[in-house]
């Protein structure tokens, strides 16, 4: 049995502003433009993570699913680590 690998990208938002939403919408549309399909999975900075949670439980009160955001220690300030794995599409 083969495994595709994963997609994934990592992301560096050189921008004074430092906006969570913001950054993740140009990464997720530059994703989207690079491998033809958006991500199912961010990873980000702790620095961003009361910003992340805000946005997912807008996102889920708007009714709105197919990303899931993980806060990571390995990943730095003001990165995002954006993935398509195929096999979770439960997000």
């Amino acid at each position: 049995m083969t495994t595709k690998p994963l997609d994934w990208m990592l992301w560096y938002e050189d921008v004074k502003e430092n906006d969570f939403s913001k950054s993740l919408k140009r990464a997720s549309e530059f994703y989207k433009t690079k491998y033809g399909r958006w991500p199912n999975r961010v990873q980000l900075p702790l620095a961003w993570a009361q910003e992340a949670e805000i946005f997912q439980t807008r996102l889920e009160a708007a009714g709105k699913r197919g990303i899931e955001l993980q806060t990571c220690r390995d990943v730095l300030t003001r990165h995002l680590k954006l993935v398509f794995d195929p096999t979770d599409l439960s997000a």
